[in-house]
């Protein structure tokens, strides 16, 4: 939780509503860590520090216990919610089918309206052919002088069936063109299509009620679980004050003794000091006396060069041609006699403890 910085920390010494959203979502972040089984103590340390913060600046009030969870309220708020929507969802599309209904019944009353006229005109062209095949059926009896025939009647009788029969079959027509407009529209008007859309409407109602009531039950005990972390947090940070408070006793303690014992030990290294820093000029001042009483044997300043030239290892005359070129000859010769002190101080503690070897 990368909140820790000063700007935050100082926001909630100074705003306590600030300070009681952090507090909330920093237990929330932890209640959403430990489900995914994560690590929660750099989050545990950051809801120390608002309770820190809480105590020191706020006297321990600025935090508000979880809201009590009114699950038949919230209930009851979302319910009437989801009824409205669903009623007016009905309405319009109840509204929507009923006014396509009624647009189709129109069309077809038009159709319907516009049959007896059609087939009355079919009817009509009906008579007029059989007229002229009826004149035309005299005067070809006429002519052949078969008026007052029997075949004459015969056809005459024939062709009176046959327009009745055309006609009756146009009758049969219209009538079944009629029929099956009227079954169209009593289709249209079958309650079976409203019934089905409210039927469907009025399931996901029940299924939108059915998850809202889940979903209220897993608030109010997801609500339950957070006042008792925090009852349980309020414990823990109750006693980790009294802890607290014994461990800064017990680290005052702990530091007076060690002031004491870090002044003890600070006068034992001064008196060692002291004693070092004597026995360091001693020793220096019998370095250069052990080195003047060997320049002392010869009679220049060459002549004892020489000798300690002569008497050098091939590697110390190495290093003393290497200063030479380095520092220059007179320099390299100084630092020589450094080396000289130490040499010849060496050896006379050796002489004087009895381990010079010849």
């Amino acid at each position: 939780m990368a909140v820790d910085n000063s700007n935050t920390l100082d926001r909630m010494r100074k705003d306590k509503d600030f300070l009681n959203s952090e507090y909330q979502r920093a237990q929330q972040v932890i209640n959403d860590r430990e489900k995914q089984g994560l690590d929660i103590s750099a989050q545990q340390r950051y809801l120390n520090t608002i309770g820190n913060i809480n105590q020191a600046n706020w006297g321990g009030a600025g935090l508000s216990s979880t809201k009590q969870f009114d699950q038949e309220a919230y209930l009851k708020q979302f319910q009437d919610q989801v009824n409205n929507m669903y009623n007016q969802q009905k309405e319009s599309q109840l509204a929507q089918l009923r006014a396509q209904r009624d647009q189709a019944v129109g069309q077809i009353n038009q159709q319907k309206a516009q049959v007896a006229p059609q087939y009355q005109g079919m009817r009509n062209q009906t008579d007029a052919v059989n007229l002229q095949n009826v004149q035309k059926l005299r005067e070809a009896m006429a002519n052949a002088g078969l008026t007052s025939s029997g075949e004459n009647v015969t056809a005459q009788v024939n062709m009176a069936n046959q327009r009745q029969n055309s006609l009756n079959s146009l009758n049969l027509q219209e009538q079944q063109t009629i029929d099956d407009l009227d079954r169209r529209i009593a289709d249209l008007n079958n309650p079976a299509s409203e019934n089905a859309l409210i039927a469907q409407l009025e399931a996901e109602r029940a299924r939108a009620l059915l998850d809202l009531g889940m979903q209220a039950d897993q608030i109010g005990y997801s609500r339950g679980r957070d006042q008792i972390m925090d009852n349980r947090w309020q414990t823990q940070w109750d006693y980790g004050v009294g802890r607290d408070q014994v461990a800064d006793n017990q680290w005052k303690q702990q530091f007076d003794y060690q002031l004491g014992r870090d002044r003890v030990e600070d006068s034992r290294w001064r008196e060692q000091w002291e004693y070092g820093k004597q026995r360091d000029a001693i020793s220096d001042q019998q370095r250069a006396q052990a080195l003047q009483w060997e320049k002392q044997q010869f009679q220049t300043e060459q002549a004892w060069r020489s000798y300690v030239y002569n008497n050098m290892s091939a590697s110390e005359k190495a290093q003393l041609e290497w200063n030479r070129e380095m520092f220059g000859d007179d320099m390299a010769w100084k630092i020589e006699e450094s080396n000289r002190k130490d040499k010849l101080a060496r050896d006379q503690m050796a002489f004087e403890s009895g381990f010079l070897e010849p």
